[in-house]
């Protein structure tokens, strides 16, 4: 009878839960889909501002449930729940009745009109019941709520009797057998010495115990034996790259940022190397929590190194290691969601509360309310996680050099300057000869650029002059008769019309022509870039690089006229042919005339003259023309007038008059202007002679080479304080519909009165870390529950990430408190933690099965034996590096080949097929390892306080097919069969594989296995005997004796 009523106050618990999600959905729907269209379209005539106006229409109002659902002067409903046919609102939105449409002037999308049909079908939920300052909110008595188990201070339990005294090793154990005994249960046999040395080698390093640590616990008879064992293995650089892993799975770490922009995370293995030395360093876990929370902040220490303060630095990189919506258009929306994701993790991580059900709402089930959410909110809106917030965002990123670095730096810095400065010497030099040179034309580069600034002109002139002459042919590019371009008249052609195109294009001109004869073609165009095409005239290629000039820009005041053939055109029709295997210029308009009229320039040789300079000078003259004073103004005639010749008259004047010029005259002024016609081009360098370019370039290359052994400054992703704001309430979650403004601050619910609200001046991180670590109910509970969950597989709450009103309740409280006090009296320090469990007689207990212990206790809450448990993830393969002798030891830096936040692709990487420990492979959030992926690693995404372990075909396939797998059995069989006795081969792959000696039935099973593997192959035994012994270990590979702790 207790049992069905058991299962039946479960149902209707899991039941309500069920209706209290169901509602919650139904409110997000009306507040993402139906209330926004309400305030866009309605409130303006149907709200309580609109009343207050007098501009109430239909004397209905549609801001609050109950109005909503009320009559207006039509005597309808506007909405009945459940019935959209019966509901005014419903009916007015279809414009189903010519009379009844709205909104008045704009239509909804017939989108917006299903929501709101399905919205009235699940009943209207509407939370607006007119109270908008709470809403009707429950008040939380967080006096009642402090009582709850978790939210209560841990008290000093006393120490429980038991009847069976001989058992216990440790204090603790008499919490465990005195349930037991409770229960009528005993405790399990001890374990073996073997499997406890085995068990704790891969609990405290991850890593089988070798041969010889085997041999010289079994041998150790003294009652410390095991003592010793721990204090070994707490000491070994090992210890932390184990329970760094386990610590990295709480702070979601990853090497790259997953989701839409998988983007990689250079740096952050600067965070995963700070855990992994915190933890063999045994610092303590109040200290820990600080430093990731607050490092920043937390003040120094005298005459303390940099690498000190870079750590801590470094160690708030548990901040800004999640993942994030890097390309959300949304900013507000990506920073709220990013702060978000950073609660919802510590609220996890440190607390076992689950702070970010609080966003929209009070949290239905613990003593959360919204103004917590957003206190605590406020205090990472003032920390400065993201450099942006644009798409792509950034994250923010430290530097932390030190100084032998800088010293290092400073060093090269000094000899690239001298490089620099020799380089600027030689440049300044090559320099002044080739603007030396070109003075000497000066009156040349003058005539070139009359010339050139004019042709357009020219052009345009006779093109208004002789616009009617048969001969002439002017044609808008636009206009083509037949081919795939494109025409504008806006933008890049807005009052001119132009050919334009997006991509490889064709177009095709029939040009009518009265009598045959030479012609010249001129096109006007704009071009950023180059964009040059074939022109081909009566299937004739006349220029494979046409309309290939750039002019600037690509818009209307870039467009000039350019010379682009000559050819001859028969009477009658002629076909003009452009083929650009790129997208076109932007073409106005093309000229064809007969060449007599030489348009294209006038008789003067250039080929001694710098394009550059003749820009310059061409610039030189556009600026004269303004200025009345200036010394070119005596040549504007020919500017003024474009028809009038610059034959060899006029250049015989000009280059008189420049030769007679001296110090004093204004033109010999402007010929030596520092920003005149000859000033320094800015690619003045293509103008060297060869010999001086190339000793440019042997300069350029020894100032690389000397850049080069500059030592870069490293950078760590952490975050610094930011602006210090206080948020106001979100209301449902929403940043564009706000409550009231709530000071930064903690949970009310954790009463601690030795940590003040957070200065105006500071965001509270550092306020927030010590309310944490000081006199927290939850802190210290919830780290000593994931420390026996990490040795035991199961937590005393087996919810670790979980200490609410939902998460499971503590096996055993009185213990979890024990260990919680015994925690923070030894200095938070976890090493001593592991100690105190270890040395436990419960720690010490086999797997032996108890039928009646089972039938009692199926899940083991009562811990009658230790739990049995296969190999985590990286335990599978570091043991196969270890057993194959090929692993590569020591700590590591980040092994991806990546820049920094470059995308991260999903392909297999070289670096999981290295020998490094498996703590230092990349975390790709998009791809895991497959070997992680098999053995059940978690999420990297989020918070994994505890791992699941399951047991599929996946990883047996794995065990028998990885390349892992195979190159491990290959140098297992080579050392084996290095072995010239068969039977101290057997041992040896033994040894190698399970760290143990075979027994005589396995030596003889594994003899006779190779023999009959050499009676069978005759041709060459000795391979025959390598692939037998690669057999046999690849069958101790895969047996449970190697995949599981017991």
């Amino acid at each position: 009878m207790q049992l069905i009523a058991k299962t039946i106050f479960l149902l209707a618990y899991f039941l309500a839960m069920a209706v209290n999600m169901a509602a919650d959905e139904n409110i997000d729907f009306f507040e993402k889909k139906i209330r926004p269209v309400l305030i866009n379209h309605c409130y303006k005539c149907h709200s309580a501002e609109a009343e207050q106006k007098g501009k109430l229409k239909g004397k209905l109002r549609l801001d609050l449930r109950e109005a909503i659902r009320s009559r207006g002067e039509s005597g309808l409903k506007a909405v009945v729940p459940g019935k959209p046919d019966e509901s005014n609102l419903y009916r007015a939105i279809t414009y189903l009745d010519p009379e009844l449409v709205m909104p008045p002037k704009t239509r909804l999308d017939k989108g917006v009109v299903k929501d709101f049909k399905r919205w009235i079908e699940m009943e209207a939920p509407d939370p607006r019941d007119g109270r908008l300052a709470k809403e009707n909110a429950k008040q939380i008595n967080f006096d009642e709520a402090r009582k709850f188990w978790s939210f209560r201070k841990p008290n000093e339990p006393a120490l429980p009797a038991v009847q069976q005294s001989s058992w216990p090793r440790e204090d603790l154990d008499l919490f465990i057998l005195a349930q037991l005994e409770a229960s009528q249960l005993r405790p399990a046999s001890a374990t073996p010495k073997r499997t406890l040395i085995r068990r704790a080698t891969y609990d405290l390093t991850g890593l089988p115990p070798t041969m010889e640590e085997v041999s010289a616990f079994l041998a150790d008879k003294s009652p410390d034996a095991f003592r010793k064992v721990v204090d070994r293995l707490l000491a070994s650089p090992h210890y932390g790259e184990k329970w760094g892993r386990h610590w990295l799975d709480v702070a979601r770490y990853a090497d790259s940022n997953g989701l839409d922009e998988n983007l990689a995370y250079i740096n952050a293995f600067r965070y995963r190397n700070y855990v992994i030395n915190a933890f063999n360093k045994d610092k303590p876990y109040d200290q820990f929590v600080r430093e990731q929370i607050a490092g920043d902040l937390l003040k120094p220490s005298r005459n303390e190194p940099e690498t000190i303060r870079h750590a801590r630095h470094i160690a708030t990189g548990f901040l800004s290691v999640g993942a994030k919506m890097l390309a959300e258009d949304d900013g507000r929306k990506m920073e709220m969601d990013i702060i978000d994701e950073q609660l919802d993790t510590l609220g996890r991580a440190f607390m076992g509360m689950t702070l970010g059900c609080a966003r929209c709402h009070d949290h239905k089930f613990d003593p959360i309310p919204t103004r917590d959410y957003y206190a605590l909110a406020g205090i990472f809106k003032s920390t400065h996680t993201m450099d942006n917030h644009k798409v792509v965002a950034q994250w923010h990123e430290i530097e932390i050099g030190t100084a032998s670095l800088r010293t290092k730096q400073a060093e090269v810095d000094k000899v690239a300057k001298e490089q620099k400065q020799t380089i600027e010497r030689f440049k300044n030099k090559a320099s002044k000869s080739v603007i030396d040179q070109a003075r000497n034309h000066a009156a040349d580069y003058l005539i070139k650029a009359l010339i050139q600034s004019r042709a357009n002109n020219r052009i345009e002139h006779f093109i208004k002059q002789e616009k009617n002459r048969p001969d002439f042919v002017l044609i808008e590019a636009e206009t083509f008769n037949r081919g795939n371009g494109l025409r504008s008249s806006e933008g890049y052609g807005e009052g001119i019309g132009i050919l334009i195109s997006s991509g490889p294009t064709k177009v095709e001109y029939d040009v009518n022509i009265a009598k045959t004869d030479i012609y010249t073609l001129h096109m006007r165009y704009a071009a950023q870039q180059s964009r040059p095409g074939e022109l081909i005239v009566n299937d004739k290629l006349i220029n494979e690089k046409s309309v290939g000039n750039v002019t600037g820009t690509w818009y209307p005041d870039s467009q000039k006229w350019h010379l682009e053939g000559t050819f001859p055109l028969n009477a009658g029709n002629n076909i003009l042919k452009f083929e650009w295997a790129t997208p076109t210029p932007h073409i106005d308009k093309l000229l064809l005339m007969p060449t007599k009229e030489q348009l294209d320039g006038e008789p003067f040789k250039s080929s001694h003259l710098q394009a550059t300079f003749i820009k310059q000078w061409m610039e030189a003259l556009k600026q004269a023309s303004k200025d009345t004073i200036s010394p070119l103004q005596e040549w504007s005639v020919f500017l003024d007038n474009p028809v009038k010749p610059v034959d060899k008259v006029a250049i015989d004047n000009i280059r008189r008059r420049f030769s007679e010029t001296a110090e004093g005259d204004p033109l010999h002024q402007l010929l030596h202007k520092k920003d005149g016609p000859f000033k320094t081009p800015n690619e003045v360098e293509k103008l060297f002679t060869e010999a001086e370019q190339e000793r440019l370039k042997q300069l350029q290359k020894e100032l690389e080479k000397i850049e080069k052994r500059r030592p870069k400054t490293p950078k760590a992703m952490a975050v610094r304080e930011g602006k210090v704001q206080d948020l106001k309430v979100h209301l449902r979650g929403d940043y564009m519909t706000q409550g009231e403004l709530v000071p930064r601050g903690y949970l009310q619910v954790i009463a601690n009165k030795l940590e003040p609200s957070p200065p105006k001046e500071e965001s509270g991180r550092a306020g927030f870390a010590n309310w944490l670590t000081v006199d927290n109910p939850l802190t210290a509970r919830v780290m000593v529950n994931r420390i026996w969950l990490w040795h035991f597989g199961q937590g005393i709450v087996r919810t670790p990430d979980n200490f609410g009103m939902l998460g499971m309740r503590p096996t055993h409280p009185k213990l979890l408190d024990w260990l919680a006090l015994r925690f923070v009296e030894n200095d938070w320090s976890i090493k001593q933690m592991h100690r105190i469990i270890m040395n436990s007689a419960a720690y010490r207990m086999s797997t032996q099965f108890n039928e009646k212990a089972l039938a009692m206790d199926p899940d083991n809450n009562l811990w009658w034996r230790f739990n049995r448990r296969r190999l985590q993830a990286e335990e599978v393969r570091d043991s196969l590096l270890v057993v194959g002798d090929s692993i590569e030891w020591g700590m590591k830096d980040q092994l991806m080949k990546y820049n920094p936040r470059q995308y991260v692709s999903q392909n297999d990487h070289p670096y999981f097929f290295g020998s490094s420990r498996s703590v230092y492979l990349p975390v790709i959030r998009s791809g895991t390892f497959d070997v992680l992926q098999a053995f059940d690693f978690g999420d990297p995404a989020v918070i994994q306080g505890q791992r699941s372990s399951t047991v599929g075909a996946a990883q047996a396939l794995f065990m028998m097919n990885h390349e892992l797998v195979t190159k491990a059995s290959e140098r297992l069989a080579k050392r084996a069969d290095g072995n010239p006795n068969l039977l101290g081969a057997a041992h040896q792959l033994y040894a190698d594989t399970l760290r143990r000696e075979p027994i005589e039935k396995e030596t003889l099973r594994a003899v006779q296995f190779v023999k009959q593997a050499l009676s069978r192959e005759k041709t060459d035994p000795a391979k025959a005997a390598e692939i037998a012994w690669q057999s046999l270990a690849r069958v101790l590979i895969s047996s449970n004796e190697f995949m599981y702790l017991d």
